[in-house]
């Protein structure tokens, strides 16, 4: 019970102090029920009554409650105050105090049912089931000792009648109380506190029933004042803050809880052991007793009938969550691996078994533009799709993330590739992705297996993992389907991502500068292009294009960019001193797995600060196709970027993209024009008009200059400078050379910095 604070800002305990004085008027009215101890136990009980009035209104509870609660409350005082005083009698053997107490029975009756409509919860079956068995358990004890003396024993039919219809009653309460209790999260006091009181009516209108069978009309004041707890249990629970909080949907206390089972037990076996030794009142009686144990019987075999069934379907739920993905409903990893073994060690008509291993390409993307809640909701329709190509009898699991596997028995191998071909057909049409369709595309590795022959199931999906990798490898939204040549190529891959591992950890990555020219005649150097290199200890010279996209996929890109980018900040602030040069530049590649990290901007910032070297000495190259895929994903680590300070170069400009419409859309300082441009240009090839306009275009749109990559001829460099293009870089102006070996003479030149 919650304490109210006094006016002073103590604690003041309202519980103990109500039930001290509920004991003394208790004591007062035991002494002399008809004087001074009478007014006491009705003054009591009506402020008992006020409290249960009025404390709900201040909890906002549902008027129908509280009405209720209150007029029942009013009935049994006033019940209690005409059997005190002795009031005569109102219709036959009727008496006014049996009047307003039978109308107090249907107030509570009417609040307990409020009660029951405020905590409807699931489960609704067995807990009917379980009151049922209260209540018929306790009617046959009450049957047994108040009911069938009051009706078989006695001469006036009347009294006999209106003493049985206290029991009954009883059990009406009786049965709501249970039902309540049932259906009530556990720990709720104000529930217990109406449960005590309703314990307490029940065992004192049940004690009076006994008494009145020999004794009619009996008042035993120790008896009668229990009535006062029972108003002070209803007064504490109507006050209690936890009166407000019986809402619908309340905890359902689960069939297997102890404390119900152990109702359940005292209300059917005890009333049957009751019956059996209590003295029976003839024949009457006999059936009476009979059919109620065989009515007990009868529902505690329906409830064990209905547990058995819960558990059962408890049980199998149980081991579909265990073998399913909650997402998609598919199944999970579990169960691909029991299903795989099956169908490997089966031998029959199918010969072979496929396994076919489908990720989707870039679909870390969705999650970081639209959410986690978009992507989920794209995996859901992404395995519809799939289960729309599968074919009888093919099995498909999600194993986690994007990656979805389908297990496939075929009587020949080309059947795997048909299978794949028709997932790759079944993605052509967009997904919902937000608000927006969505273009996504499947990498599928196939491998396959027979039956009968021992194949081993982790083989099998090492195969099929082997070869996801390689049609990753083929520029995905494809298929490959493993050869033994792949394994070996995936072993060595395995071993040369190790090696490189090692190779980042002992700093073994190095740089080549390689310049980039501007000037008339493009005879001055600007600055140039960091270029990763790796002398492997026995392969020797691996090209980046093997070795950034093995960091990339085995998380080493970070510690491989930063090393690159820190090497070339201090070669580059080295030049710059030697040479006076205060205009040179540096450019570095930027992998799209960097740019996704949040703290590209602070490794950029450690850099700069630990070289010396400026910001604006720094460009940083990123491919078109990263800002294409990345999306919005990528405008903060920009913003952050170019408010450091450091250039943006926009690398492989033209390459699959309409760039042109793009560059209104993003910034960059500078543009690298892909290789692709400069390869087959002459002085009289048609490709001067696109570079024309290229440049055109670059200009109006504020870029500070274009590079032109690739060039190799002096006739390519002429048409260039012709076209006006700011600058060059290319073979013909020099190889990419150790950083540390390339030095500028010092001497003091005019130049123009083309930023």
């Amino acid at each position: 019970m919650k304490l109210i604070r006094s006016t002073t800002g103590g604690r003041f305990p309202v519980l103990p102090w109500a039930a001290g004085t509920v004991t003394m008027c208790a004591v007062a009215y035991i002494i002399d029920p008809h004087g001074i101890g009478g007014v006491m136990f009705t003054v009591a009980a009506a402020a008992c009554i006020a409290a249960i009035a009025v404390g709900p209104m201040l909890r906002q509870v549902r008027p129908g409650l509280w009405l209720n609660a209150t007029a029942g409350a009013v009935a049994f005082l006033l019940g209690l105050v005409a059997r005190l005083v002795e009031l005569p009698a109102l219709v036959g053997p009727l008496t006014w105090a049996d009047a307003f107490t039978f109308l107090g029975y249907m107030f509570l009756a009417r609040w307990l049912a409020g009660l029951l409509r405020q905590v409807r919860t699931p489960g609704a079956a067995s807990t009917l089931l379980d009151t049922t068995l209260v209540a018929i358990g306790a009617s046959l004890a009450l049957w047994t000792i108040t009911i069938s003396p009051a009706l078989l024993e006695r001469d006036d039919v009347g009294s006999s009648l209106v003493s049985a219809v206290y029991p009954v009653l009883d059990v009406v309460l009786l049965t709501q109380s249970v039902q309540l209790a049932f259906r009530t999260r556990v720990r709720v006091p104000a529930m217990w506190a109406f449960m005590s009181g309703l314990v307490i009516l029940q065992v004192v209108d049940t004690a009076y029933t006994f008494v009145w069978i020999n004794t009619p009309s009996a008042n035993i004041p120790a008896l009668t004042a229990l009535f006062l707890y029972a108003y002070l249990c209803f007064a504490a629970g109507m006050c209690h803050p936890s009166f407000a909080d019986m809402e619908p949907g309340g905890l359902h206390r689960p069939d297997t809880l102890p404390s119900r089972r152990g109702a359940l037990l005292l209300s059917t076996v005890s009333p049957a052991i009751l019956s059996i030794v209590y003295p029976i009142n003839g024949p009457v009686d006999v059936v009476v007793r009979a059919t109620m144990m065989a009515a007990i019987f009868a529902f505690l075999f329906r409830r064990l009938s209905t547990t058995m069934a819960s558990l059962a379907s408890a049980e199998a739920d149980s081991r579909h969550k265990a073998l399913h993905d909650p997402l998609t409903g598919l199944p999970n990893r579990a169960s691909f691996v029991d299903t795989l073994e099956r169908r490997l060690a089966r031998s029959g008509r199918d010969r072979w078994v496929c396994v076919l291993f489908v990720d989707c390409d870039n679909f870390k993307y969705v999650n970081d533009t639209w959410g986690h809640q978009t992507g989920d909701s794209l995996l859901a329709e992404i395995a519809i799709r799939l289960s729309g190509t599968v074919r009888h009898g093919d099995f498909l699991a999600r194993l986690g993330g994007d990656e979805f596997v389908i297990v496939a028995s075929l009587t020949n191998e080309q059947d795997a590739t048909v299978l794949a071909d028709r997932i790759l057909a079944a993605f052509q049409a967009p997904m919902e992705a937000g608000d927006q369709p969505l273009h996504m595309t499947p990498s599928i590795g196939i491998s396959i297996g027979q039956t009968g022959n021992g194949h081993s199931p982790e083989n099998l999906v090492r195969e099929a993992d082997i070869a996801l990798y390689e049609a990753k490898d083929k520029g995905r939204a494809g298929w490959a389907l493993f050869r033994e040549p792949l394994r070996t190529r995936f072993d060595r891959r395995s071993v040369l991502t190790e090696d490189l591992r090692q190779a980042v950890a002992e700093r073994q990555i190095y740089i080549d500068f390689q310049p980039i020219m501007a000037g008339g005649g493009y005879d001055r150097i600007v600055g140039w292009e960091a270029l990763a290199r790796w002398q492997h200890h026995d392969l020797g010279m691996i090209g980046p294009d093997v070795f950034i996209p093995l960091a990339e996929q085995s998380g080493l890109i970070k510690g491989l960019g930063v090393q690159v980018l820190e090497q070339a900040c201090s070669e580059l602030a080295r030049i710059r001193r030697e040479s006076g040069r205060a205009d040179l530049r540096v450019s570095v590649n930027i992998s799209p797995v960097q740019l996704a990290q949040d703290d590209l901007t602070t490794h950029v910032q450690s850099a700069l600060r630990s070289s010396g070297l400026p910001a604006d000495a720094l460009w940083l190259e990123i491919t078109e196709s990263t800002i294409v895929e990345r999306g919005a994903g990528m405008s903060r680590q920009l913003e952050e970027l170019r408010e450091l300070g450091v250039s943006l170069c926009l690398d492989d400009f033209g390459t699959g993209y309409s760039s042109l419409a793009r560059l209104q859309h993003i910034t960059v300082d500078y543009v690298k024009l892909d290789r692709l441009f400069v390869a087959n240009l002459t002085a009289t090839s048609r490709s001067h008009d696109v570079l024309r306009a290229i440049l055109q275009m670059t200009s109006a749109l504020g870029i500070k200059g274009v590079i032109a990559e690739g060039v190799e001829t002096a006739e390519q460099s002429v048409v260039l400078a012709h076209l006006d293009c700011a600058m060059v870089q290319g073979w013909l102006f020099g190889m990419p050379r150790p950083a540390s070996e390339v030095q500028l003479p010092r001497r003091a030149l005019s130049v123009r910095a083309v930023g």
